[in-house]
């Protein structure tokens, strides 16, 4: 089955749209352009650095690969972007087109009641934060939550329903307290892989709606009595730890019945959901595979 998000995960989202500005992305150093901005020139490091306000994970989420793509950003507090001069905003707007920022959404995938607040570049139609919070109404909200669904080009993840899934796996899933998470999303961005396996070895639920590092889990696997299985194939309720050059870069909950248990990252459009052991090489390229597991 295909995981697709309710209206109801969509609503969620939408309070996570940053209202209090509007990053712009530059994919380099335009001078003239940036001086006429009026506002300091960030470089894509220095915006990374400001992880506790204007790049927070909601803002992470909404804005995409956009920073990735990016040598330079201008924060622009609500309601600036939208004063500027038109030619200023033409210019702006096509670079931010070309860099793949998710919030210029094709016009044709937004409701009728949007399309006529928007700043327009081209084809496009700016979601500014100050247009987006101007939409009070739940309904038009979502919409353009699916609309930028689609213009962020956000994979819709497979996984198995809860009825098609083996009686030993259910029970897995069961024993470790997870079965609620299997196939929903988180309400915001920061949930990931580390916590939800953390929360299946001390099955408490509740540590899975959290955001965790790879250290601490390491930690707590060997003080609950992992140990990692050499030439074995894993065994319900082992610990499959995903790592690229050195590096554990995810974590998963084996299940038995050749399935896997997971929260592929920490985006809000990130579900969790089940995966067959199969596949793990072609979901996590270039990976090692670990087994740990509790004698």
């Amino acid at each position: 089955m295909k995981i697709t998000p309710t209206k109801y995960d969509l609503r969620d989202w939408a309070k996570l749209v940053p209202g209090h500005g509007d990053l712009l992305f530059f994919d380099k150093r335009h001078s003239s352009l940036m001086k006429s901005i009026g506002a300091p020139v960030l470089t894509a490091d220095q915006v990374r650095a400001q992880s506790v306000s204007i790049w927070n994970l909601q803002a992470r989420s909404w804005y995409g690969y956009a920073l990735n793509n990016a040598s330079y950003a201008v924060y622009l507090p609500s309601g600036v972007l939208d004063q500027l001069s038109r030619s200023n905003v033409k210019k702006i707007g096509e670079i931010q087109i070309k860099l793949g920022v998710p919030s210029l959404i094709e016009t044709i995938d937004l409701p009728d009641e949007v399309r006529d607040t928007c700043l327009k570049i081209g084809k496009y139609s700016w979601i500014t934060s100050k247009v987006f919070s101007a939409f009070k109404d739940n309904r038009t909200r979502a919409k353009v939550m699916r609309a930028w669904i689609k213009q962020n080009d956000v994979h819709l993840y497979d996984s198995q329903s809860w009825t098609d899934l083996p009686a030993n796996a259910k029970r897995t899933l069961e024993s470790i307290g997870l079965s609620k998470f299997l196939n929903t999303y988180a309400e915001y961005s920061g949930p990931n892989c580390f916590a939800t396996v953390a929360a299946a070895i001390a099955a408490k639920p509740g540590l899975a709606d959290q955001w965790l590092y790879w250290l601490p889990l390491k930690l707590f696997l060997k003080e609950q009595g992992y140990r990692i299985i050499k030439a074995s194939p894993p065994q319900a309720r082992d610990i499959l730890v995903f790592i690229k050059g050195g590096v554990a870069i995810h974590a998963a909950v084996y299940l038995g019945e050749n399935l896997y248990f997971e929260k592929p990252g920490q985006d809000f459009y990130e579900p969790w959901r089940v995966e067959h052991f199969d596949h793990w090489k072609a979901e996590w390229a270039g990976c090692k595979l670990s087994i740990f597991r509790k004698p």
